[in-house]
């Protein structure tokens, strides 16, 4: 076969799953996303500490880490909503305000929170990228975050690969109903199967 066919998206999570399926899923060299600083200082010492076939103890250690950082990025959302809801004008004798307030306030804090979490499941994701192109033979020099690396990778480009479809399942199962933790557990636990 001589032809090959380049998709380019920035929102994967848009195409169907049959389309999905039938492709390898690269990041771009070129595709450099600004982060908030402060989320990369967070999220970034903890991914690239890992090796890949670290270990179940590993695994959960570094997804407690992780459930920490969303559970700041948690209380950062809340605390950004609570401050903006003070500017909300309502009737304090009317309880039914009060409560399409509260509900309101409620479905505020999650969207922001999921946003910030997907920021930290991008940088995941660049994290992945980058060590499948290190693997892949491309050098550091080359990548777009050459700081969000495990210098001690260990997993073949296959490995990586499977890696790289256990995180797009772990995206589909945060959009789903499926337990944050639970998702994140097994999510690292793959990387560091032995």
């Amino acid at each position: 076969m001589d032809t090959v066919f380049i998709l380019l998206t920035t929102r994967i999570d848009a195409l169907l799953n049959t389309i999905k399926s039938r492709c390898r899923l690269v990041s771009l060299i070129e595709n450099k996303v600004a982060y908030d600083s402060s989320l990369g200082e967070l999220i970034s010492p903890v991914l690239t500490s890992l090796e890949g076939k670290d270990g179940a103890g590993k695994a959960l250690a570094v997804c407690d880490e992780v459930k920490a950082v969303f559970s700041t990025l948690r209380k950062k959302a809340q605390t950004e909503i609570d401050a903006l809801s003070e500017e909300f004008k309502i009737d304090e004798d009317d309880p039914a305000q009060r409560k399409k307030l509260k509900e309101k306030i409620v479905v505020m804090a999650e969207g922001r929170y999921k946003l910030y979490r997907e920021q930290v499941l991008s940088l995941v994701e660049v994290w992945m990228s980058q060590n499948f192109m290190i693997c892949s033979g491309v050098k550091v020099a080359q990548l777009s975050h050459g700081d969000l690396i495990s210098p001690t990778w260990s997993l073949t480009v296959a490995e990586t690969e499977k890696c790289l479809n256990d995180l797009a399942i772990l995206r589909k199962d945060l959009t789903g109903n499926v337990n944050e933790d639970l998702a994140l557990e097994n999510f690292f636990l793959q990387i560091c199967q032995k």
